[in-house]
C-alpha cells in the first residue's frame, strides 16, 4: 500500500487479492486495485472517495480477475 499526505488530504493505493468460498460452495479468487481519497475532519481521517478496478488482459482487452499482484 502506498499513502501520500498533504495537509488534511491524503490518498492511498493498493493491489488486493481476495479468496474464499461463496455461499453455493464455489471457490472465488480475484485481484483488484483500490484507490482511496481521505480528508482529516475533526481530527479523524475519513474516506471521502474510493475507486475499485480490476486488471485488464491486454491480449484480450477483457478483465483479468485471476491475475496475481
Amino acid at each position: 500500500m502506498g499513502i501520500t499526505i498533504s495537509g488534511d488530504v491524503a490518498y492511498s493505493h493498493s493491489i488486493q487479492h481476495f479468496s474464499g468460498t461463496m455461499p453455493n460452495g464455489q471457490s472465488l479468487a480475484l485481484t483488484v486495485r483500490v484507490t482511496d481519497v481521505l480528508r482529516k475532519i475533526n481530527g479523524k481521517w475519513l474516506i471521502v472517495m474510493e475507486h475499485v478496478s480490476v486488471p485488464i488482459n491486454f491480449n484480450t482487452m477483457k478483465p483479468d480477475l485471476t491475475s496475481k499482484p
